[in-house]
């Protein structure tokens, strides 16, 4: 008998000696990450169905189409702060678990703010359809652009009154805005709400 065989039989004897299988099982999960992992599932097939009914509905729906955009922003931001808690719970370091805090407390408050977002374009849903809308007459004092396949594209018209609307959906390039409405007053019909509105018009 060798050395190796005799420490062997002498682990063999020990009662706290745990063999090869019993040191590969996996601890059984927790209540809360059984939780955490139904709810990150959930969260990613809801952010599918939503993908889907876009791909349905086309543009036939505007109103319904931009629920739809931002339940799935909520839905996918929320399954990314979701897994950072996962990963934030299973931090050993101090440091490491602060950065995991900080992360999923940004995600889960932009979750938050696209759930208020799809609940505030449904609240314009029932006057989008029946064509209830606000009317502002006036020549916007303030443009916001955004970038989009190197080309911007006009986000924002802001008006005197603090009155912000949203156009970013018309997808009117920075050169046809310039073209057909900088510095003319614009007639403006938008949903009291989000601020989202049909096709622009020269007044």
């Amino acid at each position: 008998m060798n050395a190796h065989d005799e420490i062997y039989d002498e682990l063999e004897n020990d009662e706290n000696y745990e063999d090869d299988d019993s040191l590969l099982e996996e601890e059984p999960k927790t209540k809360v990450e059984l939780f955490l992992n139904a709810l990150l599932l959930l969260s990613v097939i809801f952010a599918i169905i939503c993908v889907i009914l876009i791909a349905f509905i086309g543009d036939k729906y505007f109103i319904e189409g931009e629920i739809l955009v931002r339940l799935i922003a909520f839905f996918i931001v929320l399954s990314l702060g979701i897994a950072s808690f996962k990963y934030f719970l299973a931090c050993k370091g101090r440091l490491k678990s602060i950065f995991m805090l900080l992360a999923t407390a940004l995600l889960f408050g932009t979750s938050w703010y696209c759930g208020i977002d799809a609940i505030t374009v449904y609240n314009d849903r029932e006057a989008y359809q029946n064509g209830e809308f606000e009317i502002i007459t006036a020549i916007p004092l303030q443009v916001g652009f955004e970038s989009s396949n190197s080309t911007r594209h006009v986000s924002d018209l802001i008006f005197d009154n603090d009155l912000t609307i949203d156009v970013l959906h018309l997808w009117i390039p920075k050169r046809t805005y310039e073209t057909d409405y900088e510095g003319k007053s614009l007639e403006v019909r938008y949903v009291n709400y989000s601020h989202h509105l049909p096709p622009l018009r020269v007044a």
